[in-house]
């Protein structure tokens, strides 16, 4: 191919280079300042700058860890701030996220599992919450072995589900 047309196409390569570059800055610049208004105690603006962070993860696709950690945090964000219905459509979604990425028996999943769980259990919603426990603490002692904390916390949690249902 004559150098002439080589051109055009490693000028539209760099630039897609650049765009991408600049999205991850981007993308760490919403996500840094949702954490330190979080850490500051400041609810509305980590909301804020997470969602736009999200918006920004969204450019990299549904597949990328940088989208599954960012509505993650974000599920987190809403539980805080009490917006329950929207914490749990973040949670579901993280959770389908990680398992398309890494598997349905990852140990991110089985924390995944565990949030979305402890919503549940939060609002009494045992039913729900049981099956979620389970599969946490199946994942967590194949990650860990049973005798790692991790199993040890989920299964205390779903020891609280089992209790509120009256299965103790």
């Amino acid at each position: 191919m004559p150098p002439t047309r080589l051109l055009p196409l490693l000028l539209v390569g760099w630039s897609l280079a650049w765009s991408i570059a600049a999205d991850e800055t981007a993308w760490r610049q919403y996500r840094d300042a949702g954490m330190v208004a979080h850490r500051q105690g400041n609810p509305a603006e980590a909301v804020k700058q997470t969602e736009l962070a999200l918006a920004e993860a969204d450019r990299f696709g549904e597949r990328d860890t940088r989208f599954a950690e960012t509505v993650a945090n974000l599920a987190f964000l809403y539980r805080e701030a009490g917006r329950l219905e929207e914490a749990e459509r973040a949670f579901v979604r993280s959770l389908s996220t990680w398992e398309a990425i890494v598997g349905d028996d990852h140990g991110i999943v089985g924390q995944t599992l565990n949030n979305l769980g402890a919503l549940y259990d939060a609002q009494g919603r045992f039913d729900e919450a049981e099956p979620i426990f389970e599969r946490a603490v199946v994942i967590a002692e194949k990650t860990h072995g049973s005798t790692h904390p991790a199993v040890a916390a989920v299964s205390y949690n779903l020891g609280r589900v089992y209790q509120a249902r009256g299965r103790f």
